[in-house]
């Protein structure tokens, strides 16, 4: 019984840590597009979660590998 609800435990601080951390990359990637794209050149607005899914792009494919 302890083994199970050690593991909801780690599931749930999991999950919220995932959902603090979408909302400090998600929040400024939004705010900075819908402040600065619009306006200079005539793109529309993004929602949060698209905002979540650019950062994730824009890390996959700019992330360097060198160590």
């Amino acid at each position: 019984m302890e083994r199970f609800i050690s593991t909801v435990t780690s599931f749930v601080f999991g999950f919220i840590a995932i959902c603090l951390i979408s909302l400090l990359v998600g929040l400024p990637v939004m705010f900075i597009w819908n402040w600065i794209m619009p306006a200079l050149f005539g793109l529309p607005l993004i929602t949060f979660w698209q905002s979540v899914g650019l950062y994730l792009l824009a890390s996959v494919l700019f992330k360097s590998n060198d160590k």
